[in-house]
């Protein structure tokens, strides 16, 4: 127990503490001095895009986003993969300047052991101040840890607080590699462990399989959250196979792809469960907007917000009734167009469900004409007939309360200023 007369407290002015801005080894993912968590189910590829992040070091090479990385070193902590079958080869797989990478052995009475923070931790600190390097990835989190109890926060701040403050006095990156639980929970929050962990890391990376590809090939790479910098962008990749020296097997390897329109609580929700309805809505939204031709890219989002659609939905509805995104000329708007009729088949049968809130006025965001066949009634501002909620209005694009002006859905705002 520590000793309380020891201790001494002291109020230490602001104005006499230096401003240090945030380095990073990999911006913004991976700062200098604090401790980064990448996080994702198992085999979704958080070790492979670990040893490319440290093969990239070696080699000084651009990140895939075109962040620039300084050529340096790097040390590896794994409880969970063997060195000799599962790193060196991935490793070597991703290009990486073996030299210049270091493996964390630890050994107790000639026996090689497990490192553990709880009892490793200075010679840890002397073999990375030593070795000079940049970046340390920790694959098996708990397993090095040495934790009793993963889930408590007392225990999780006790365990990682003094490898947080290591890697703050050594002023390098830290990779560690964690497990998620299924949840509904945001992508921050769902890594396994108490949240204690979490909170300790200053930036946090998801990684899943994209479940909007049928094939199961395409990853991606999210930017959870960060304490120290901007949210990067999300990444997709694939794991290939790629032959190295002396194995007649393949090994695996991260092979980036391009940019994604995703955040990490959209890569990391399990949409397994998904409410069909959701899609079935947007699908709806889709048809009923693009209906009548093209229409921009933006004023297709801009409704989807204000009909409180998701991105996710959204994207998911495009694909599955095949829309078309082009650029309008060399320099004009980006346009969404449905395929012409027969070209693609149309979405599944739409289930009963209930639509999104709109507005105030729009209680529901139905795609039904409006129909003059029994359910004539006058407006009561002299346009057209029948006045209907939550309708999208073909002129503006606009949902609002409509009317049937010219058999087009005209909102109040649109009939006036053509009345004018």
């Amino acid at each position: 127990m520590t000793d309380a007369r020891n201790r001494i407290v002291s109020l230490v002015l602001s104005s006499s503490i230096a401003p240090v801005e945030t380095r990073f080894v990999v911006a913004p993912y991976i700062p200098r001095g604090e401790a980064t968590w990448i996080e994702g189910v198992t085999k979704s590829g958080k070790t492979m895009v670990l040893c490319d992040i440290v093969a990239r070091i070696t080699r000084g090479e651009l990140f895939p986003t075109g962040a620039p990385i300084d050529r340096g070193r790097a040390a590896i902590l794994t409880c969970e993969d063997s060195p000799e079958r599962t790193i060196i080869p991935r490793l070597i797989a991703a290009g990486a300047d073996l030299s210049r990478v270091s493996i964390v052995r630890v050994e107790d009475a000639g026996e090689e052991v497990l490192p553990s923070f709880l009892t490793d931790l200075d010679g840890i600190e002397r073999g990375l101040r030593d070795d000079n390097v940049a970046l340390v990835g920790v694959d098996g989190t708990f397993g090095v840890l040495g934790v009793r109890d993963s889930s408590s926060y007392t225990e999780a701040y006790a365990t990682m607080l003094p490898f947080v403050a290591m890697i703050r006095r050594l002023e390098i990156g830290a990779a560690i590699l964690r497990h998620v639980r299924k949840s509904d929970a945001s992508a921050l929050n769902r890594g396994v462990g108490s949240v204690g962990f979490a909170s300790l890391g200053r930036s946090t990376i998801s990684i899943a399989v994209d479940k909007d590809d049928e094939t199961g090939a395409r990853r991606l790479f999210a930017h959870a959250g960060s304490n120290v910098g901007e949210i990067g962008p999300t990444i997709a990749f694939e794991i290939e196979g790629v032959p190295i020296e002396k194995f007649e097997r393949t090994v695996g390897r991260v092979r980036w792809g391009e940019s994604v329109d995703l955040s990490a609580d959209e890569v990391m929700a399990d949409r397994h469960g998904e409410d069909r309805s959701a899609v079935g809505a947007a699908c709806d939204f889709i048809e009923d907007l693009l209906g009548n031709g093209p229409c921009q890219s933006n004023v297709v989002y801009a409704a989807a917000d204000r009909a409180r659609i998701s991105r996710a939905s959204l994207r998911r509805a495009q694909k599955k009734l095949g829309v078309k995104r082009a650029r309008d000329g060399e320099r004009g708007p980006w346009l969404m167009t449905l395929p012409a009729p027969g070209a693609q088949p149309a979405h599944a049968v739409k289930s009963e469900h209930v639509r999104p809130k709109v507005s105030t006025y729009a209680r529901t965001c139905s795609k039904e004409p409006l129909s003059l066949e029994g359910k004539t009634e006058p407006s009561e501002n002299g346009f057209g007939e029948r006045a209907a909620r939550g309708q999208i209005c073909q002129v503006c694009q606009k949902i609002d309360r409509c009317y049937l002006i010219d058999g087009r859905r005209t909102c109040g705002a649109c009939a006036m200023a053509a009345a004018s």
